[in-house]
């Protein structure tokens, strides 16, 4: 998203300047600077207690600044700034702190990232003009845990053009097998040993389906042996990380998108699928239900999910359907609205009026 918005504004004529955590990396482009600072375990995030003043003072030459991270973001930066500070809230961090809290029972786990959250996400964006949030429930979600600055709804967005080729393939061979594909990390936030499970049940009531997981995370190894004890690897695929320019390609040779994930805010990966014109199965989950609409099975509990699966994979008709449902709503989601509306907001808060 972060490096959508850089290619977007670039072409506009605008300097962005991407402020981030951790060692250099060769995807880091012209005009970023790394902020030293440890890992966070296996997380693939850094942290450190504070952001340098020699940092804050290059983020000073800015004509605003933009977070898209709650941690070592807003809260750091507030009252150090001449510029607005504004924060996008991509992450349901109520939902993604309950999976990796060390705490056995999933109750006292929900309670306690509750209670944490209440506390941090009202005081981490108190110094923002104004927070964007991408889906209208995480507007609500922010709001119940405390949140009282402003908040400006602007949706997630993608390149369209990248997918559309997809949505006009020809219609496959009836002979093979289906291809569904689920497309995101593989780690506990994602519901992932959940999909592992329910996908085995399905291997078992039909065997004409292949799944392909696209992507790495955390749970990789641990989803490979799961499928492998199954004995299940020919049907139930793992790619491991792939380049963001192979997607449209892995897309447009599936036939619909699955995914169990229900700690999602406007998922850039499930618009990706619904601009290739994939149908989907996904869980009950007010911002999944929200960013789909239409174009989805969906399902309020996990048999009821494997059912969805099921009949998607049998049934021609609902694919048809439901993929053309799928593009009409994938155009709500073009990049360029995107960046429109959120030049606007830019604007609105560095020349107010008076």
């Amino acid at each position: 998203m972060i490096e959508l918005y850089r290619e977007r504004l670039t072409a506009l004529g605008h300097r962005v300047t991407i402020f981030t955590f951790g060692p250099s990396s060769d995807q880091d482009g012209e005009h970023t600077v790394r902020i030293p600072a440890v890992p966070l375990g296996k997380t693939g995030y850094f942290f450190r207690p504070n952001i340098p003043a020699s940092i804050i003072e290059e983020l000073n030459q800015m004509d605003i600044v933009h977070c898209h991270h709650l941690v070592l973001g807003p809260e750091k930066l507030a009252g150090k700034l001449r510029c607005p500070l504004i924060y996008t809230n991509h992450t349901r961090y109520d939902l993604y702190t309950a999976n990796f809290l060390p705490i056995p029972h999933p109750a006292l786990r929900t309670k306690a990232a509750n209670w944490l959250l209440r506390r941090r996400w009202p005081s981490n964006t108190a110094g923002c003009q104004t927070i964007i949030a991408p889906s209208g429930s995480i507007q609500q979600t922010m709001r119940h845990f405390g949140v009282s600055a402003p908040i400006q709804l602007i949706h997630n967005g993608i390149d369209l053009s990248q997918f559309s080729a997809a949505n006009q393939r020809p219609p496959q061979n009836q002979e093979r097998p289906l291809t569904a594909v689920y497309l995101g990390r593989l780690s506990p936030e994602k519901n992932i040993p959940l999909l592992i499970d329910s996908l085995i049940e399905v291997c078992r009531q039909n065997s004409n389906i292949t799944f392909k997981l696209i992507g790495d995370g955390p749970l990789f190894k641990q989803t490979q042996s799961k499928i492998t004890a199954a004995q299940l690897t020919d049907q139930i695929q793992l790619t491991g990380w792939i380049p963001a320019s192979d997607i449209p390609n892995l897309l447009a040779d599936a036939d619909f998108q699955i995914t169990m994930s229900v700690t999602e805010v406007h998922p850039l990966a499930m618009i990706e699928g619904m601009a290739a014109g994939l149908p989907a199965v996904v869980l009950t989950e007010p911002a999944m239900v929200e960013c789909v609409g239409p174009a989805a099975i969906i399902a309020h509990n996990p048999t009821a999910w494997i059912d969805g699966v099921l009949k998607m994979a049998q049934s021609a008709e609902v694919r048809r359907r439901l993929a053309a449902e799928c593009y009409a709503q994938a155009q709500k989601y073009d990049i360029n609205t995107t960046v429109s509306e959120t030049l606007s907001l830019y604007h609105q808060l560095i020349c107010p009026k008076s």
